[in-house]
Parts: structure tokens; C-alpha cells; sequence
């Protein structure tokens, strides 16, 4: 099999606001109040029939916004529930903004997209090398190959 760069792509996930004085809280809410934002802003230009609605500004503005170090660290969401070894995870990249426009639930939603991996080969599991091991491995050099069980709601990018 060819190697192939790929990353990991969570489904959706609810953004929540929380309600109590802890620090870490204005983290959580700041993500939920951008996102809020991106789903109302995009909700009420498709009802008004606007063509602006799918303009990509929107999406790249939300996304700067959310993609703040604070955010990805007080919120937990810097690695993916994803196990390489020991104690080890799928490190997070950065995080999108999802809309659906055929959805009945209009709540803020991410996707969070990992780093990017070498794809060495796919079968019942993912055999996944780090990009920075590459060279060590074209070379014949033995180097650690992860093999991932991806989870059922997870899917696959491939770059």
C-alpha cells in the first residue's frame, strides 16, 4: 500500500455553555459564544434567502476565533480520544465549525481535526506513523508504527 498523509476527524460535538465561577469556564463559554454566533448568523441568512449564507468568511472568521491556545488547553480538547501508546494520544490540530443545513437541531457544533499522520497501511486496523519519523522510515530504519482502533463516529482525511 502507498503511503499516504491523512488526518482524523471527530463527528460533531455539542459546544456547551457553563454556568459557574470557575476560570476555566469563560474558556467553555467563549467557544460556545463564538460558534453560537456562526450558527445563528448562518440559520438566519439561509431563512431570508440571502446567497451570502454560504460565504467561506463566516467559517474562516469563526475558526480563527476558536483556534485560541487558551481554548484548546482549558477546554481539554488539544488530543483526540485516540491511544498511540503509553500514555500517548492523537494530538489535535485545530477545530472547525460545523453546520448542517438539513439538520432539525440548530445547536453550536466543532469538529475537531487531528495533526497529520502517515497512513502505512489499513485493514481491520490503522497502522499510522508520525510525520516527523518519515524519513527515518524511507530510509529502512526501524521506527515506532501505531496501530489505532479508529473509533465508530471518527472518519478519516486523507490529505
Amino acid at each position: 500500500m502507498e503511503e499516504r498523509i491523512i488526518r482524523f476527524k471527530t463527528s460533531p460535538r455539542i459546544a456547551h455553555k457553563k454556568h459557574t465561577f470557575l476560570p476555566r469556564s469563560k474558556y467553555y463559554n467563549k467557544l460556545y459564544n463564538s460558534l453560537s454566533l456562526f450558527t445563528k448568523s448562518k440559520n438566519l441568512l439561509m431563512k431570508i434567502g440571502s446567497e451570502s449564507w454560504n460565504d467561506p468568511r463566516n467559517e474562516e472568521l469563526t475558526k480563527n476565533d476558536i483556534n485560541d491556545v487558551f481554548i484548546k488547553t482549558q477546554c481539554k480538547l488539544y488530543e483526540l480520544p485516540i491511544k498511540l501508546y503509553g500514555n500517548r494520544f492523537v494530538e489535535t490540530d485545530y477545530l472547525e465549525p460545523y453546520w448542517d443545513e438539513f439538520g432539525s437541531d440548530k445547536a453550536p457544533k466543532y469538529v475537531l481535526i487531528s495533526k497529520e499522520y502517515l497512513l502505512v497501511e489499513k485493514n481491520e486496523y490503522v497502522n499510522v506513523l508520525e510525520l516527523k519519523n518519515y524519513d527515518a522510515f524511507k530510509k529502512g530504519q526501524k521506527v515506532k508504527i501505531h496501530q489505532i482502533t479508529l473509533p465508530k463516529d471518527y472518519e478519516i482525511i486523507y490529505e
